[in-house]
C-alpha cells in the first residue's frame, strides 16, 4: 500500500503562486483550468488563457502536462482531469504531478477516479462542501509495479480515448453544420426570432420519488444538459416522476421545438426533434430552469435556422444582453425574441441545413459512448482491486472497439 503523496513529486492546494516557466507560455498565455471543465477525462478544452504576468500576481500555479486534478470545492467536489498541455490553476483544485519512478499519472487518475465516493464522502462543510488536500495525499492504494500500473492504465485509457474521438466526431459535425448554415445567410431576408417562435409552457422539476399522483417516470433536461448534448459529451439525465397532466402538456412526440438555458449559464439550446426524442429510452421533459420555444404557425420550417442564430449568438457573447438578475442570471425571453435575428432560407438551403443538423444532433455515438463507458465503469473497480486480470480486462475492450 502506498498513499497518494507517496506516489507523487507534489501534491499542492495552496495558493502558493508558481515561478511562471517561459517554456510554458504560448504566445505569452496559459490555458486557465477551472473546477467546472474537469469532467473525469484529459483537459482539452476551457475558457479562458491567462498571462505570464496574471500568473505571478494571483494565486495561480503553473503546472505541467500529465497532471491530475482534483476538484476540492463546491458542487464540482471530486471531479477530475489531466492536463493535456502546461496550465494554471487556482487553490479550487488538488494538483497531483505522479512520481513516474513508481506511478504512471493515468494509473493514478483512474485509482481516484475509483475511489471518488469515498473522496465526496468525506468533504466537509454545510454551504460548501470542501474537501482538503492533505486527505487527498493520504489516500492510500495497493500499488502494482510500474508496467502493470501502465497495462491497466492502457485498457481504461483505450476505452476513454474511444469515447473522446466520439465526442470530437459529434463537435466537428456541429461545425460543420453550423459553418454550412452560415454560408447560406447572403442574400436572405432576416427577422426578429420572435416572428418565428414564442414561448411554450414552463418547465417543472418533478420528485425522485413515484407516488400515485406523480406516476409518469422522464428524464429532465437541465440547462448544463443542453450544453453537454451539443457538446457531444455523455448526458447523465435525471429521472424523475410528474403528473400525467403535466406530462399530457410538455411532450410532444412528433413536433420539433427548442429547448434554451433559462438561468445560471446562459446560452446552451438543443434543437428538440422527432429524432432527438426517440433516442432516449424515456420521455424527456425539461425542468423549471429550461425555456421551451415553440414555432408559430406557418414558421415550423425555419426552426433549425432559428437555433443556429441562437448558438452563433450564444458564440458571440450576445446572450449576456439578454440575461436578468445579478446573484443568480436569468433569461430576459422577450429581450432574446428580439435581439436574435433569424435568416429565412430558401427551400432547397433550408433541406440542406436541416440534413447537417440531423446528423449534429444524432444520438448514435452518444449511445456509444454510455456503453464504452458503462464497461470501463464495470471494469475499473476490477483492475484497481487485482480481481481482473489485465489480459480479460484487454479481450473484453478488444469486442467493442
Amino acid at each position: 500500500m502506498k498513499s497518494v503523496s507517496e506516489l507523487c513529486r507534489k501534491v499542492t492546494s495552496g495558493g502558493t503562486p508558481s515561478r511562471a516557466r517561459p517554456e510554458f507560455f504560448r504566445n505569452g498565455t496559459i490555458p486557465w483550468i477551472k473546477t467546472g471543465e474537469l469532467k473525469d477525462g484529459i483537459v482539452t478544452e476551457y475558457e479562458e488563457r491567462i498571462t505570464a504576468a496574471a500568473v505571478q500576481e494571483s494565486a495561480a500555479r503553473v503546472l505541467p502536462a500529465n497532471t491530475v486534478l482534483m476538484a476540492m470545492y463546491g458542487a464540482t467536489v471530486g471531479a477530475l482531469g489531466i492536463l493535456s498541455e502546461p496550465s494554471a490553476c487556482n487553490q479550487a483544485s488538488c494538483a497531483l504531478i505522479a512520481n513516474e519512478e513508481v506511478c504512471d499519472y493515468r494509473w493514478l487518475f483512474y485509482a481516484l477516479l475509483n475511489d471518488r465516493p469515498r473522496a465526496v464522502g468525506l468533504a466537509t462543510g454545510a454551504a460548501q462542501q470542501n474537501l482538503s488536500g492533505r486527505t487527498i495525499g493520504a489516500f492510500s492504494y495497493l500499488t502494482p509495479s510500474l508496467v502493470e500500473q501502465r497495462a491497466i492504465a492502457d485498457v481504461l485509457d483505450a476505452l476513454d480515448k474511444k469515447i473522446a474521438a466520439n465526442v470530437a466526431i459529434q463537435k466537428n459535425l456541429l461545425r460543420f453544420a453550423r459553418a454550412n448554415w452560415a454560408l447560406k445567410l447572403a442574400g436572405n431576408a432576416q427577422v426578429p426570432l420572435r416572428k418565428v417562435v414564442a414561448p411554450g409552457l414552463s418547465g417543472v422539476w418533478g420528485e425522485a420519488d413515484y407516488s400515485a399522483k406523480l406516476s409518469e417516470k422522464v428524464h429532465i433536461f437541465r440547462g448544463r444538459d443542453l450544453q453537454d448534448y451539443v457538446a457531444g459529451t455523455q448526458l447523465d439525465l435525471p429521472e424523475r416522476f410528474v403528473s400525467l397532466a403535466q406530462a399530457g402538456k410538455r411532450i410532444a412526440s412528433v413536433t420539433t421545438e427548442i429547448w434554451t438555458a433559462g438561468s445560471g449559464s446562459l446560452g446552451p439550446s438543443l434543437l428538440v426533434t422527432p429524432e432527438v426524442r426517440r433516442g432516449f429510452d424515456l420521455p424527456i421533459m425539461y425542468s423549471n430552469f429550461v425555456r421551451r420555444l415553440v414555432a408559430l404557425p406557418g414558421q415550423e420550417r425555419h426552426l433549425t435556422s432559428a437555433w443556429f442564430a441562437m448558438l452563433a449568438a450564444w458564440d458571440a457573447g450576445d446572450f449576456q444582453s439578454f440575461r436578468t438578475g445579478t446573484a443568480m442570471p436569468n433569461l430576459d425571453v422577450p429581450a432574446l425574441l428580439s435581439g436574435v435575428k433569424v435568416p429565412l432560407l430558401r427551400e432547397a438551403e433550408r433541406r440542406e441545413v436541416s440534413k447537417w443538423a440531423e446528423l449534429a444532433t444524432s444520438l448514435e455515438r452518444m449511445r456509444e459512448n454510455h456503453a464504452l463507458a458503462a464497461l470501463r465503469d464495470t471494469l475499473l473497480p476490477q483492475l484497481m482491486s487485482g480481481k481482473l486480470r489485465v489480459r480479460d480486462a484487454e479481450r473484453a475492450v478488444s469486442e467493442v472497439l
